[in-house]
């Protein structure tokens, strides 16, 4: 900036002159107040005085029109400055007006609600959100949902009252010809689910978890009165990204097997028999985009009780997941060492151990209001990683050896967005099992041979917040010696996200 001298409006006058005016002009205000009148000598003085103050009026006057040109030359400059720097502020707040607008949940009438897999794919956990890991905080998800399932059996009553909640393939019921059918209707909120997240940036890197329960599979409450049901554990873990190529997680979660993201857009929370699915302890290391696991073993055999297994070697895990174009995809190996002991007075009788292996591809896929889902499964030893145990893992022999058998499974499906409001999708699956015949175990014949399951389902969200809908359920179990059953049911479901 120019500098101004603010002296130099009196540069050039005369100091006494100066004086002189001062002494000339009160004396004439003196005069004038009190009516004196000043002598002629003063008078012609004041008169000398005044042509010198009016000359140097006229200098002053001069002096200050250049300084005001100067400094509104300079001020047109802060001016200029000043509007540029509005301006570049004005375009970062249009900047930043849209990525909040973004960032923001949707409202109104015409909000566009969350993608399928944003509120469909609700069954696997979600990473805290994005609004805590920029720092450190805590979060909660989750929502509560009520069911209605009315269900049509072919083959009769089922043992177990877990189906009556959810779809689990094992559990259809398969009598010999001439078996008289049941129905049911089950309202349930078993499956409401809430969740912690925490997130925290620390000199040591990320560190994330998440605690997640639900109430499904209770045995605390009953039906009669209160409807009492005890949580239960579905994830717990604690995550920690030392860097962007690598982390750390440790706790209960998806096995690594399996691609959460390629699971169907249901509305059963366990959904098709031809997925892998299983959630247990784990030590996941991930690096770049390979993840290694150790994970909780657990063998269940044909022939012998579950609790005769025994558990020396962790399940090993190793997964690699890509990306080409829109297109999600994972590939994963798992090796497994089954085994079982029987006792007799702390003495082995019978004891067998196999090595069985298994591989997995799924992926996900979306292109505009479509969203497109894959899994294919096989293996010696899927056994409990596939549709809910669809399939136990082997069998034993008369002689006690374990028989491995070929295990396969797969699924599709299809959802599609057409309004913000309405959603439908379907998904189909099957798994199959080359099941040893009757010379290696005897009853073979009543072991599951095969399934098949479809899910059709419509979706309405008034709000981004609440959904409501229906599924309808087609599942079929056939067994080795030919028999089958079928369940046949209709669901209908309220949910709304807490988060």
């Amino acid at each position: 900036m120019t500098s101004v001298d603010v002296r130099s409006p009196w540069r050039g006058v005369n100091t006494g002159a100066m004086l002189a005016i001062v002494f000339a002009v009160v004396q004439r205000i003196s005069c004038t107040v009190t009516g004196y009148q000043c002598p002629r000598k003063i008078q012609s003085n004041v008169k000398r005085m005044t042509l010198v103050m009016s000359r140097s009026k006229i200098c002053c006057f001069g002096v200050i029109c250049t300084l005001m040109v100067a400094v509104t030359s300079v001020r047109a400059e802060e001016v200029e400055a000043l509007e540029a720097r509005i301006a570049t502020l004005e375009s970062e707040l249009v900047a930043l007006r849209s990525i909040v607008e973004a960032l923001l949940p949707p409202s109104g009438d015409n909000a566009v609600l969350p993608t399928p897999e944003q509120v469909v794919a609700v069954n696997e956990p979600q990473r805290p959100p994005s609004s805590v890991g920029s720092g450190a905080g805590f979060s909660y998800q989750g929502f509560i949902q009520l069911d209605t399932l009315l269900s049509d059996y072919s083959d009769g009553r089922p043992n177990g009252s877990a189906i009556e909640d959810f779809l689990i393939p094992s559990d259809i019921p398969v009598a010999a010809d001439g078996a008289s059918g049941f129905r049911s209707t089950n309202m349930s909120a078993k499956t409401t689910r809430f969740a912690f997240a925490t997130d925290h940036l620390t000199s040591a890197g990320r560190v994330s978890s998440l605690l997640e329960l639900d109430f499904a599979l209770s045995s605390q409450g009953n039906e009669r009165i209160s409807n009492s049901w005890s949580s239960r554990l579905r994830h717990a873990y604690v995550d920690w990204q030392l860097s962007e190529q690598n982390s750390l997680l440790a706790g209960q979660t998806w096995t690594t097997f399996m691609r959460a993201e390629a699971r169907p857009a249901l509305w059963d929370m366990t959904g098709s028999v031809g997925q892998s699915f299983n959630r247990q302890p784990l030590i996941r290391w991930r690096h770049n985009r390979w993840s290694l696991a150790a994970e909780n073993p657990a063998t269940r055999l044909e022939g012998v009780p579950y609790e005769r297994e025994q558990r020396a070697v962790p399940d090993l895990v190793v997964r690699y997941d890509g990306e080409t174009g829109a297109l999600g995809w994972t590939v994963a190996g798992l090796l497994r060492q089954l085994n079982y002991r029987e006792e007799r007075q702390g003495e082995a009788t019978r004891e067998d151990e196999v090595m069985g292996y298994a591989l997995s591809f799924a992926g996900n896929w979306q292109t505009g209001a479509n969203d497109f889902r894959f899994m294919l499964n096989y293996g010696d030893a899927l056994g409990r990683y596939m549709g809910l145990n669809a399939f136990n893992d082997g069998v034993v022999t008369a002689d006690g050896s374990i028989r491995t058998f070929d295990q396969f499974g797969g699924l599709i499906s299809w959802s599609r967005r057409f309004s913000p409001r309405w959603q439908a999708g379907v998904a189909l699956s099957g798994a199959w099992a080359d099941v040893p015949g009757e010379d290696v175990y005897d009853a073979a014949g009543l072991m599951p041979e095969s399934y098949a399951t479809g899910h059709f389902n419509l979706w309405y969200r008034p709000t981004p917040s609440l959904a409501l809908g229906s599924e309808y359920i087609r599942a079929v179990k056939r067994l080795e010696n030919g028999n089958s059953g079928s369940l046949d049911r209709l669901m209908l479901s309220v949910r709304y996200n807490l988060k």
